[in-house]
């Protein structure tokens, strides 16, 4: 089967831009969480410490690796990962003292901050400079602009936490991923929309199959006639 990240388009998959107001700080970090999770990092650690002790964000930071596969050499590298929700532009002070913390442990080759909002153009020169006379580590920022392109190509973390940006043809292709990477039936919400829209997608058979699998491990395939 086909990855689902490779095979979706941006066209039917959100109804709207994302609105990442319409979750908590915590559930930000945690769909922070599955999005490394999704997109293939590994020895995935969140834990407590650095700068936020704040109930901003959390003071929360996530460590992971990542299999970096080349024609000529693999590498394994490590990135230290910074969670930053806000309900406004996030601050210079900030995105200095994280790089600045960062770059004082050479045993990170990455590190990313994460926040729902943006920064300004002042502090993406600052990291410029930095990055001009500091080889490692490699720094950069996913602003919110670059998270909702990540979400729209890793879109099972998406439906968890944002489940209402989805189009109902991005959900579908949703449960057909879950169904073919992890093996996992729709649940009853799900299954009960295939059943209401399935003239929607008579022409994907293997949606149909997957729902009546569905059909037959939560109920009685008599009840609805697919």
């Amino acid at each position: 089967m086909t990855d689902i990240s490779i095979t979706l388009t941006d066209i039917d998959f959100l109804q709207e831009q994302l609105d990442f107001s319409e979750i908590s700080p915590v559930d930000f970090e945690n769909l922070a969480f599955h999005l490394l999770d999704e997109m293939g990092f590994s020895n995935l650690i969140w834990r407590k410490g650095g700068e936020g002790n704040s109930a901003t964000d959390g003071g929360r930071d996530l460590e992971a690796t990542f299999w970096t596969v080349l024609p000529a050499v693999s590498k394994e590298e490590k990135y230290w990962f910074e969670v930053k929700y806000r309900k406004n532009q996030l601050e210079r002070s900030q995105v200095q003292g994280t790089v600045l913390n960062a770059a004082g442990n050479n045993l990170k080759d990455n590190v990313v901050i994460i926040t729902n909002k943006t920064i300004s153009n002042p502090t993406l020169d600052w990291i410029k400079d930095f990055q001009g006379s500091h080889k490692t580590p490699s720094v950069s920022v996913w602003q919110g602009h670059d998270l909702e392109l990540r979400l729209r190509k890793n879109p099972r973390t998406l439906a968890k936490f944002l489940p209402s940006s989805l189009a109902f043809t991005g959900r579908c292709k949703v449960i057909e991923s879950k169904f073919s990477n992890l093996m996992l039936l729709p649940a009853g919400g799900e299954l009960d929309e295939l059943w209401s829209k399935r003239e929607e997608y008579y022409e994907y058979p293997y949606l149909t199959l997957i729902a009546i699998l569905a059909e037959v491990a939560y109920g009685d395939i008599s009840k609805r006639q697919w």
